[in-house]
């Protein structure tokens, strides 16, 4: 029968079993072996697993052979394992030998051939060829630093302070401040050493053609027109006005055309009455210069008309030229608030007469309706008046056999029986009249007279040539040349006799000659 050896065994790591001389033990956890020694005091180890409980040399003949090839090898390329063999192994390139290394400032350490220290200068105060570091509370001393700064910054600084949209500005020597934010499209204006401000700012354009989008205070030159000008908001509208005077060219002087009740004739030879269409006639041409509200522009226009159609009687009426597409065309201004005072305002643009509230209407003239809301352009009633193109129109009026013996102050003709007006429009202030009253009368010696009147039956209008005192048969008459204001007015006589003693007044003619 076999004999059984049982060595002791323990399970428990780093358990080191108590051996009598001869004895084996193992600790099957650590995979180490003993035996006791001689003496029976102390074990032996005779085997382990763990690396570290192996001492002494272990000879070349006792390592396995690697990859690595045997030899030398120059700026050697080498690969170490885990456990320290070298499991590659190859020759490099040598880059360069450094022999010697100099220094600037702010680095230190003069000329190193060999052996030496590298340092570098820095401080927190501003010191010449220093590098500029933090004190002992991490904040810089230096003061102002001043540096030419080339290249891309990564990343931007923020400064403390301020907020979106600000910018900031120095109020002093080393004092800092901040803008607020403007408005998008302003720009930034310098005020010296004030404050600066937001401004908005100015696009300005050279073209033939107005910009498009443009914004209050742009300029635009018309190379077209060579005039320069603004964009505004008057308040209730944007629009491009010229900087200055407009620009006014030969063809702003251009009105070849006359207003008249009798197509195709410019001025009238025979009374026109009972009308009901009014008609801008060529006259010397058939140029008309209107204004676009930039420029003025010339028109070429055959024979325009308007009619009554809308109108109300016995109402002044303004006419008005403007361009409609590429047409000129006519327009009336509303009635006149009344006789004398009209209800759409005219005003002077570059020497021409426009509505004030639309520049693009020039004025052409004045009219006005009868009962019947028809025009009349007559010897005894000159109701069509242009502004340009003025013509010497007479105007004149008889009464006969109307004799009458008359003793007193100053009247109308006969006290208004069978008496003779003659009727007219102006449309602007100052227009020059000439009119003339005549009339036989039998005197007895008595101061008697003939006077004109303008609007009155009473008030005398210029003053008498002709004052013949004798008894007996005698011609009195008076001629005035004055001005008359813009409106509807009439023309009578006026009989004065001025002492005691009866006059008889016969046949009355009265005549005028109006710029018209």
């Amino acid at each position: 029968m076999a004999n059984t050896i049982k060595p002791k065994r323990s399970y428990t790591a780093s358990n080191t079993p108590t051996l009598a001389s001869g004895e084996l033990g193992i600790n099957a956890t650590d995979g180490k072996i003993w035996i006791g020694n001689a003496a029976g005091n102390a074990n032996v180890l005779v085997s382990s697993l763990a690396f570290s409980d192996h001492t002494g040399t272990v000879s070349n003949t006792q390592l396995s052979t690697t990859a690595v090839t045997a030899g030398s090898y120059t700026n050697s390329n080498i690969t170490v394992n885990a456990q320290g063999r070298i499991t590659a192994a190859s020759s490099g390139t040598a880059s360069g030998t450094v022999t010697s290394i100099a220094t600037t400032s702010p680095i230190t350490g003069g000329t190193i051939t060999s052996t030496g220290t590298i340092g570098i200068n820095a401080a927190s105060a501003n010191t010449a060829s220093f590098v500029v570091q933090r004190d002992a509370s991490g904040n810089f001393s230096a003061g102002t630093i001043t540096a030419s700064l080339t290249g891309t910054a990564s990343i931007s600084t923020n400064l403390a302070g301020g907020g979106a949209g600000q910018v900031p500005y120095n109020t002093g020597s080393g004092a800092t401040s901040f803008l607020a934010a403007g408005t998008a499209g302003q720009v930034l204006q310098s005020n010296a050493t004030s404050a600066p401000t937001w401004t908005s700012r100015v696009n300005y354009t050279a073209s033939s053609s107005a910009p498009s989008s443009p914004a209050v205070g742009d300029h635009w030159y018309d190379t077209d027109d060579a005039a320069l000008l603004v964009y505004i908001n008057d308040g209730s509208t944007s629009q491009w006005v010229e900087a200055g005077s407009p620009s006014v060219g030969a063809a702003a002087i251009q009105s070849n055309g006359r207003l008249t009740l009798e197509s195709g004739v410019p001025v009238s030879s025979t009374d026109q009455t009972a009308k009901t269409t009014v008609y801008y006639t060529p006259y010397n041409g058939n140029l008309l210069s209107l204004y676009n509200g930039t420029n003025w522009n010339a028109y070429t226009f055959a024979e325009l008309s308007i009619t009554t159609s809308g109108l109300s009687a016995n109402s002044n009426y303004d006419i008005f030229a403007y361009v409609s597409g590429s047409t000129v065309t006519l327009e009336y201004s509303s009635a006149w608030t009344n006789d004398t005072t009209r209800s759409s305002a005219i005003s002077l643009l570059n020497g021409v007469y426009v509505k004030t509230s639309d520049t693009t209407r020039r004025y052409l003239g004045s009219i006005r309706s009868n009962a019947s809301t028809q025009f009349t352009d007559s010897t005894t009633n000159r109701l069509v008046w242009n502004f340009n193109n003025k013509v010497s129109r007479s105007m004149q009026g008889y009464v006969y056999s109307l004799s009458h013996s008359y003793n007193g102050g100053v009247r109308e003709y006969n006290g208004g029986t069978s008496i003779t007006r003659l009727y007219f429009i102006t449309g602007i202030n100052a227009e020059t009249f000439l009119a003339t009253v005549y009339a036989p009368v039998m005197s007895g010696g008595t101061s008697c007279n003939v006077l004109i009147a303008i609007d009155s039956t009473t008030v005398q209008f210029g003053v008498a040539v002709v004052d013949d005192r004798p008894a007996g048969f005698t011609r009195r008459s008076i001629t005035s040349l004055g001005q008359v204001n813009l409106g509807f007015h009439y023309l009578t006589g006026l009989q004065n006799t001025e002492s005691a003693g009866a006059a008889t007044y016969y046949d009355f003619q009265a005549s005028g000659i109006l710029l018209c």
